[in-house]
């Protein structure tokens, strides 16, 4: 388990209602697709979880708030940056063998 906290800038009451959605249901989906919790007041955010979640979710928040300064955050932008910070997770170990089959 590992926890995180990041602090959003600039700190913006409209873009923090974006980021979150309505019911923060965009932070609910970043929290069931990568496993982890999000604990947010205003812009400080803690994330806690497994850390390969815990370093995608700063992620993928970092890069929709910088978003929902300029553009509506909905469900399919989430699923997109969620799609994007797990491609470029590094794979964990014991996935493949030496000869590169799996």
């Amino acid at each position: 388990m590992d926890a995180h906290e990041i602090i959003l800038e600039p700190g913006d009451n409209g873009r923090l209602a974006n980021l979150g959605g309505q019911f923060d249901d965009n932070l609910r989906q970043i929290e069931r697709r990568l496993g982890i919790r999000i604990n947010h007041r205003g812009n400080r955010f803690r994330l806690s979880g497994p850390t390969a979640g815990v370093r995608a979710a700063a992620q993928v928040l970092q890069e929709l708030y910088a978003i929902a300064g300029r553009d509506a955050v909905d469900v399919q932008r989430v699923h997109i940056a969620l799609q994007e910070a797990l491609m470029e997770q590094p794979p964990t170990g014991g996935e493949t063998a030496d000869d590169g089959s799996v």
